[in-house]
C-alpha cells in the first residue's frame, strides 16, 4: 500500500496538507514596506520574520476603525514676510520655519528677522505655509505672535496671528477693542523687524 504524505512530495520548503492526502508547498511571504521574512521556505532553517525599518500603513486605528491616523509628517519651510496688495521687497537676516502633522493637526514654529524692507500695499501676512489650512467657513486658527520693531495701527491694543480656512498665510490682526480690529497694515514693519508665532491648525 501507497501512503501519499509529505514525504512523497518532490516539491522543497514547507508543505501544507490541501485536500485529503495531498501537500503542496508553501513559503512564508512578507509586505512590502510592513513585514520582512529571512528563509521563508523553511529550507535553511526557522523562518525569520521581522518588522521593516519604515514601516508604511494606510492607517493605524485606536478604535473599531472609525478612527484612523493615516498621515504623520516632519519638515522645515522659509516663511516669507508679504503684503496682500503690491509686494513688498524684503531681506532676511533669517528665516526659521518648523512643522509637524499628526493626523489633521499642523503645530508650526516661525522666526524669522529682516534686514530692508520696502512696504507694498495692503496689509502684511507671513506666508509660505508647507501645508494649507482646512477649508471650512468660520474656522479661523488664532495665536499669539511676537513682533519687534513693528509700528503700530492706530488704538491697537496687541496683535494675533489669524489663519484663515483655505490659507497658506497668515494674518496679523490688532485687535483695538472688544469689537474692532485693523490688521497690520503693510507700511508697519521695518527694516529690522522680527516675527515670531507658535500655531497649531487643522487641515
Amino acid at each position: 500500500m501507497t501512503t501519499n504524505n509529505s514525504a512523497n512530495q518532490s516539491s522543497t520548503g514547507l508543505q501544507s496538507l490541501t485536500s485529503a492526502g495531498v501537500f503542496n508547498g508553501r513559503t512564508i511571504t512578507g509586505t512590502a514596506n510592513q513585514i520582512s521574512v529571512s528563509n521563508g521556505d523553511g529550507t535553511g532553517g526557522n523562518p525569520t520574520l521581522s518588522l521593516t525599518s519604515t514601516i508604511q500603513v494606510s492607517g493605524i486605528s485606536f478604535d473599531s476603525g472609525s478612527n484612523t491616523l493615516s498621515n504623520y509628517s516632519t519638515g522645515t519651510f522659509n516663511p516669507t514676510i508679504t503684503n496682500t496688495g503690491t509686494a513688498a521687497s524684503v531681506t532676511y537676516s533669517f528665516q526659521t520655519g518648523r512643522y509637524t502633522r499628526i493626523g489633521n493637526r499642523v503645530i508650526t514654529s516661525i522666526r524669522t528677522t529682516l534686514t530692508a524692507y520696502t512696504a507694498g500695499t495692503g496689509n502684511t501676512q507671513i506666508s509660505a505655509l508647507p501645508i494649507t489650512s482646512n477649508n471650512t467657513a468660520n474656522s479661523n486658527t488664532i495665536g499669539g505672535i511676537q513682533l519687534g520693531s513693528v509700528t503700530f495701527g492706530a488704538s491697537v491694543l496687541y496683535y494675533n496671528a489669524n489663519l484663515a480656512p483655505n490659507a497658506t498665510s497668515i494674518d496679523i490682526e490688532g485687535i483695538r477693542s472688544t469689537t474692532t480690529a485693523l490688521n497690520l497694515v503693510a507700511a508697519g514693519p521695518s527694516a529690522t523687524s522680527t516675527f515670531a508665532t507658535t500655531l497649531e491648525y487643522e487641515v
